[in-house]
C-alpha cells in the first residue's frame, strides 16, 4: 500500500501504483485505504469499469449512512458516464433510501436521473430536496424547487395535470 502511494504521488507512475495497490489487496482484500486509493487512481485514469467495481467493494466496508449514501451516489455517477443506465438508476434509487437527505446530494442524484432521462425519478428527488429545504427552514428555496418539479411535469414529461398536486 505504501509503495502504491509513493508511485502515485511522488513518481506519478499511476499504472504501476495500481499494480502495487492490487498486490496489497491480494493480501488483505478489505484493505480500505488501498480501495480508496484505487478509486482515486481509476478516476484519474478514466477507468470507469474498474472504478465502479472498486466502489462496490467499498460499500460493505462503510459504517455510516452518510458514507453509504455518498458511495452510492458516486457509483451512480460513474455508471451513468460508463453508459450502464439501469445500474446507474438502481444505484441512484438506492441512495435515496438512505436518510437524512441533504440538498447537495439530492442535486447530484437529480443530475444523474435527468441525464439518463429518468424524469419521474428526478421528480421524486426534487420533491425530497424541497422537503429537506423546508425542514432546514429555507422556505424560499423549497418553493423554487417545487417550481422545478412543476416545470419537469409540464415541459419535460408533458403531463401538466400531474403538476397540480405540487401546487396544493
Amino acid at each position: 500500500e505504501r509503495l502504491g502511494r509513493v508511485l502515485w504521488q511522488l513518481t506519478l507512475e499511476k499504472e504501476e501504483a495500481v499494480s502495487a495497490y492490487k498486490a496489497a489487496l491480494e493480501r488483505e482484500p478489505r484493505h480500505r485505504p488501498a480501495l480508496e486509493a484505487l478509486c482515486g487512481l481509476y478516476a484519474e485514469l478514466g477507468w470507469n469499469d474498474d472504478l465502479s467495481s472498486t466502489l462496490r467493494k467499498l460499500l460493505p466496508l462503510e459504517e455510516t449512512p452518510a458514507g453509504v449514501k455518498a458511495l452510492r451516489i458516486r457509483l451512480s455517477e460513474v455508471l451513468s458516464v460508463a453508459g450502464r443506465r439501469e445500474e446507474a438508476l438502481e444505484s441512484g434509487r438506492r441512495a435515496l433510501e438512505v436518510e437524512p437527505h441533504v440538498p447537495a446530494d439530492l442535486d447530484r442524484v437529480t443530475a444523474v436521473f435527468r441525464k439518463l432521462k429518468a424524469l419521474a425519478d428526478a421528480v421524486r428527488t426534487l420533491t425530497l430536496r424541497s422537503e429537506a429545504e423546508l425542514a432546514a427552514g429555507d422556505t424560499g428555496q423549497a418553493v423554487r424547487t417545487l417550481f422545478e418539479v412543476v416545470s419537469l411535469w409540464r415541459d419535460d414529461i408533458g403531463k401538466p395535470e400531474h403538476a397540480g398536486p405540487v401546487y396544493a
